[in-house]
C-alpha cells in the first residue's frame, strides 16, 4: 500500500471549497455537505473542518523504520484522504460523505438524507488504531470487531454519532494520528497502513452484509454541552486533556 504524500498534502491544506466539486454539494444551515456516489452499499464519512485555524504547515519525516507526517489538520483531513484516494487505490469501493461543523458539535452529517439503503457506515476520524462504536455498540458488533483484531475503545463524538437515522451500524476506525487539536498533530503512516489493511479485509468480508441498527431514545448527553461550550470559547487553549475522561473522537 503506497501513501501519496503529494496528494495527502493537498487534502490537508486545500480549503473546504476545493472539495465542493468532488461530488454533489448541499449547503446546509451548518455548512456544506458533499456526497460522492460510487455505487456502493457502504458509506464512509469524513469531516473537512479542523480544530485549529488554517495553517500552511505540512512536514514529512522519514527514517530507516519510520514514515510520518506532521500537520495540524490531520484530524480529519487524513480521513478524507483515506476515503477519497487511498481506499480506491487498493480496490475498496465505498460511497463518501464529506461534512463540516464536526469540531463544534454541529456536524452537517445530521442533514444527510440517503438516496439508497446502506449496509453500514464508517469513518477514519480517530487517533490511535482502535475502533469506537458509540451508541451503535452491541455484543455482536464488538465480537465482530475483535475477529478482525480491532481493539474496541471508548470515544465521545464524531460525525457518525449524528447519523443513527440511517438505520445501520456505524464504526469509527483509528487511523494513527496523535496530538490532535495541536500544531504538532502527527501520524506514523505505518499505523495508518496497518489500520487500513485490516479495514480492507473487514470490508471485503462484510460489505454485502446489512448491519441493522435501531436508534436508542436519549436526551442530549452531558459531554455534548461541555464540548460545544469549550469549542466555541475563543479563549480556550486546546490540550490533550480529555473530556470526562474520554479521548476526543
Amino acid at each position: 500500500m503506497k501513501i501519496d504524500y503529494r496528494l495527502l498534502k493537498k487534502r490537508c491544506l486545500d480549503p473546504i471549497e476545493a472539495f465542493h466539486e468532488e461530488g454533489d454539494l448541499e449547503l446546509t444551515e451548518n455548512g456544506p455537505l458533499i456526497f460522492v456516489d460510487r455505487g456502493a452499499q457502504v458509506l464512509g464519512v469524513a469531516h473537512l473542518d479542523t480544530a485549529l485555524p488554517y495553517a500552511d504547515q505540512f512536514g514529512i519525516v522519514r527514517g530507516d523504520s519510520f514514515r510520518g507526517v506532521v500537520c495540524p489538520h490531520l484530524d480529519d483531513r487524513l480521513g478524507a484522504y483515506i476515503l477519497l484516494d487511498l481506499l480506491p487505490s487498493i480496490g475498496v469501493k465505498t460511497d463518501v460523505l464529506l461534512t463540516d461543523g464536526e469540531e463544534i458539535g454541529l456536524s452537517t452529517g445530521t442533514h444527510f438524507v440517503p438516496r439508497k439503503e446502506y449496509h453500514w457506515i464508517f469513518s477514519f476520524d480517530r487517533s490511535g488504531t482502535d475502533v469506537v462504536l458509540y451508541r451503535y455498540e452491541d455484543p455482536a458488533l464488538v465480537r465482530l470487531m475483535k475477529e478482525y483484531r480491532f481493539k474496541v475503545g471508548y470515544g465521545t463524538f464524531s460525525d457518525i454519532c449524528f447519523m443513527e437515522h440511517l438505520g445501520v451500524k456505524g464504526i469509527n476506525f483509528g487511523c494513527g494520528y496523535v496530538m490532535q487539536h495541536t500544531e504538532w498533530c502527527a501520524v506514523d503512516l505505518a499505523d495508518t497502513v496497518a489500520a487500513v489493511s485490516r479495514f480492507k479485509q473487514f470490508w471485503k468480508n462484510n460489505h454485502t452484509t446489512r448491519m441493522a441498527h435501531t436508534a436508542k431514545p436519549s436526551t442530549e448527553p452531558e459531554w455534548y454541552s461541555d464540548r460545544l461550550r469549550i469549542f466555541q470559547d475563543p479563549h480556550h487553549v486546546f490540550s490533550q486533556e480529555p473530556l470526562h475522561g474520554c479521548r476526543k473522537e
